[in-house]
This record gives structure tokens, C-alpha cells and sequence, in this order.
């Protein structure tokens, strides 16, 4: 990055900050960089920040003031690119400054090994990314505190290094007690090792992976849908994983109702103490209970997927085709004398009353059909 105007650099200082120190990085600075300087007197002091793009910061003269250098993370770092300057002596204490947010270290006595403009500029350039990820992520935040969905995203051994509202309310957590628990923890025991397995063979052909699971919340289980996307670095390494989900727990809840209850049904129908048969619309035998069985003689084998017309005679077939009309637009029949071939060729007498299930348009999808042997 090669800046049209010169850098605007203003040096904070101790009051016993060498000059030589200063003349060298006046000389140092090019045409490129105009240099103002000022004595570092606190945090608290009004300095001209809104008038340069970056500072130089001596870190002796904060030390000499016991301010610890996690402090200055949300005074002098967060609102301009600060580069420190300082000898070998303090490389603990620079390091801990450039972990909060400095961005960069200028040790006296090497400072003529590295040209200041590029080092300012390599600054700037430094401090408009980090700021711009941080707008990024303070945007990304603000779209997914709004969602629905539960979104939460976490590193490669489980643990969570963020949730969104939805879901820490869903987990009955705080926003700040699930960020660094483990998901295996709100996992139960048994699905931990398949839940596991499933995160760690996401690999960077195959990043995404969709399943539903099962979480334990306040002693209740309740089931989830979630899409995983596994984040990897240049070598293949995975960082982390961003995890949407949906409680699909009504939805289950209501499939296994349905199969309760198709499973009542089938144990009804067949051990009804009558003949029941399924057919599909076009009058197909889908399904026979054992009554059918012992009375006709047939086996689901010989009979399913057969006409149910050809188990009855001429006669019987024109009175079943002329209730068709009734079936439609009542969705029953009842009582419908019919004669019935056995798998011995006898005939037998029914009565025959059917229930239609019709859809919108009134036309049949399907028959319950019960048959009561006469005498």
C-alpha cells in the first residue's frame, strides 16, 4: 500500500524518552510520514488523536504508570493502529499489548533496521482489517441474534465459542456460562460418540454434514435438525464448525403419534373378529386381516395386488359398481349383499360396507372395506 499523502504519526512519550531515540525515528520517517509528538500523561488525557493515523506508543512510560496492558486494549488500541516502542526488556509485557490489539513492536536500538513508513503503514493496513472483521462480526451477530434457527459454532475438541439467543435460551444458558462448555455436555451420553464421529469425518471435499439428534434440556429430551459446515485452514486442518439447527421436536412427536397410531390400527385390523380388507382406488387389494384368511382361504400371497372384483360374482360386482356414486359423495356405503368366491371355489354370502377416504376433490384414494359373513 503506497499512500498518496504522507502518514500522520504522533509519538506518546515518557518525559525522560531519549532524544536520540526520537531523531531517529525522525530520520527514519521519510518525506513519507509527518511526526508530532506529546508526553504520555494517562489514559485519561485528551490527545490528538482525531488529527493523526496512528501512534506511537513508548510502553516504558505506561509501565512507569502500573497500567496493566489488557487495560489499553479498550483506550489507546481500540481507536487508532498503535505501534510500541521499547527495549528487549519488556518483550513480555509488548507481546501482551500486541495480543490486545497493538500491531506492532519497534525494540530501541534496531528501529534503523526497518524503513518507519512501511512499518506505519503495514500498521494501518492491519488495524482496517482487524477493524473490518470486527464490523463483519458485529454484523454476523446482530443477523443471527434475530434468527430463529439455533446457531452456534464451535472448535474441532467441542467447545462453544458462540451461540446465538435462540439457542442459549433453548439450552437454558447464558450467553456468557455456553461459550467454552462442550456440546458434549447437553449431548446424551449415548449419542455422544455418533455425534463425535460425525463432526470429525467432515473433511475439506465434504465439509457439510445434515442429521437430527436428540438433547437433553432440564431432564426432557427434545430433537433437533442440524446442518454442520466444517471451516478448514490452507492445510487441510479443521478450525472450526458452524452448526444451524431446528427443533423438530413437535414434528417428531407427531410421527410418532401417527405411527402409535397406525400401529393400533394394524393390531385392530388384524385381529378384528370380522373380515377387513385395504383397497386403493382403482380397487386393488392392498392388505387382508386374518379373518380374510380363515373364511376365504386365501393368503395375502394369492390375494394382494389382485382386483377385488374377481373375487366376487356378476351380480354382486353391479351392485358395488352402482354405490360408487354414494361413496363419493357421502365416503361410505353400508350393508351391501354380495356373493364371494372362496380359494376352494365355494361361494359364500357378505355383507359388504366400506368407509372411502377422499381427497379434496372428492375423488377416492382408497377403501376400508368390512365383510359380514351371512348365516
Amino acid at each position: 500500500m503506497n499512500r498518496a499523502s504522507p502518514i500522520r504519526a504522533l509519538l506518546l512519550h515518557g518525559e525522560n524518552y531519549g532524544k536520540e531515540y526520537i531523531n531517529q525515528l525522525v530520520t527514519n520517517a521519510e518525506k513519507r510520514t509527518t511526526l508530532q509528538t506529546a508526553v504520555w500523561e494517562g489514559e485519561d488525557h485528551d490527545y490528538p488523536f482525531d488529527t493523526v493515523d496512528v501512534v506511537l506508543l513508548d510502553l516504558h512510560a505506561i509501565i512507569r504508570q502500573s497500567i496493566d496492558a489488557d487495560l489499553l486494549g479498550d483506550t489507546v488500541f481500540s481507536h487508532l493502529p498503535t505501534v510500541l516502542l521499547g527495549d528487549s526488556s519488556i518483550g513480555e509485557y509488548a507481546l501482551e499489548a500486541m495480543r490486545e490489539g497493538a500491531m506492532d513492536w519497534l525494540i530501541h536500538g534496531h528501529m534503523e533496521l526497518r524503513p518507519l513508513n512501511k512499518v506505519l503503514e503495514s500498521a494501518i493496513r492491519g488495524f482496517s482489517r482487524q477493524r473490518d472483521l470486527v464490523v463483519s462480526h458485529a454484523r454476523y451477530k446482530e443477523v443471527v441474534e434475530d434468527q430463529s434457527e439455533f446457531i452456534c459454532r464451535f472448535l474441532p475438541d467441542f467447545s462453544i465459542t458462540f451461540a446465538n439467543k435462540s439457542y442459549t435460551e433453548y439450552v437454558c444458558k447464558s450467553a456468557s456460562s455456553i461459550e467454552g462448555l462442550s456440546l458434549l455436555e447437553i449431548t446424551p451420553v449415548q449419542e455422544r460418540d455418533g455425534f463425535r464421529q460425525k463432526i470429525l469425518a467432515l473433511t475439506p471435499q465434504h465439509p457439510v454434514a445434515s442429521y437430527d439428534r436428540s438433547v437433553i434440556i432440564e431432564g426432557d429430551v427434545s430433537w433437533q435438525h442440524w446442518s454442520d459446515k466444517a471451516f478448514f485452514d490452507s492445510n487441510g486442518k479443521m478450525i472450526e464448525v458452524q452448526s444451524i439447527g431446528t427443533d423438530i421436536t413437535e414434528r417428531r412427536s407427531v410421527e410418532q403419534s401417527a405411527l402409535d397410531s397406525n400401529a393400533r390400527f394394524q393390531a385392530l385390523f388384524n385381529h378384528s373378529p370380522v373380515m377387513m380388507c385395504e383397497l386403493g382406488s382403482d380397487g386393488v387389494i392392498l392388505n387382508i386381516n386374518q379373518k380374510c384368511v380363515e373364511v376365504l382361504g386365501y393368503t395375502p400371497h394369492d390375494i394382494v395386488g389382485q382386483n377385488g372384483y374377481r373375487y366376487i360374482d356378476g351380480e354382486s360386482r353391479k351392485k358395488l359398481s352402482n354405490s360408487t356414486h354414494k361413496l363419493r359423495s357421502d365416503g361410505w356405503v353400508r350393508d351391501i349383499d354380495c356373493n364371494f368366491y372362496t380359494a376352494d371355489r365355494r361361494q359364500i354370502r357378505a355383507s359388504v360396507s366400506a368407509t372411502a377416504h377422499l381427497d379434496n376433490e372428492k375423488k377416492i384414494s382408497g377403501l376400508l372395506v368390512v365383510l359380514v359373513e351371512n348365516g
